[in-house]
């Protein structure tokens, strides 16, 4: 009876050491995905700062403070921010929008035809990391 005891006692540990490295592995997984998310997003899309000087608007990438593009109105930035980042979205940072009283900004300033070029670039990115983990394991 002691040993049936014994038997199960390590089968029960076993088990629950099993299901713990597995659940760890899995969050681990989860967590290189998302770092590899959060990569490609930090990628594909500029975070852009704002100075208003003599009704001119010069935004500059928040991450590296690069020159990035400049307009008169939210029309004209994306339009130049879309000349020179063809590839790329931007977002107005939030605490910057104060500065486009009367026009409808939503911080996004990338048009719909970039938003599918990005789409598709992500795509392509997610598809090499899939494949790069599928030669590994």
């Amino acid at each position: 009876m002691e040993l049936m005891s014994i038997v199960m006692l390590i089968l029960v540990v076993g088990i629950t050491y099993a299901s713990i490295a597995y659940r760890r592995k899995k969050e681990k997984e989860l967590d290189q995905y998302v770092d590899k998310a959060l990569e490609l997003y930090k990628k594909l899309i500029i975070m852009l700062r704002v100075e208003l000087v003599d009704k001119m608007y010069y935004c500059y990438n928040n991450e590296t403070g690069d020159f990035v593009c400049q307009g008169k109105n939210i029309k004209e930035i994306t339009k130049a921010f879309k000349e020179r980042y063809p590839n790329h979205g931007s977002y107005i940072l939030n605490k910057y929008l104060h500065l486009f009283p009367g026009e409808e900004v939503d911080g996004k300033i990338a048009d719909d035809s970039s938003d599918e070029a990005i789409k598709a670039g992500l795509r392509a990115e997610i598809d090499d990391y899939v494949k790069a983990r599928s030669l590994v394991e």
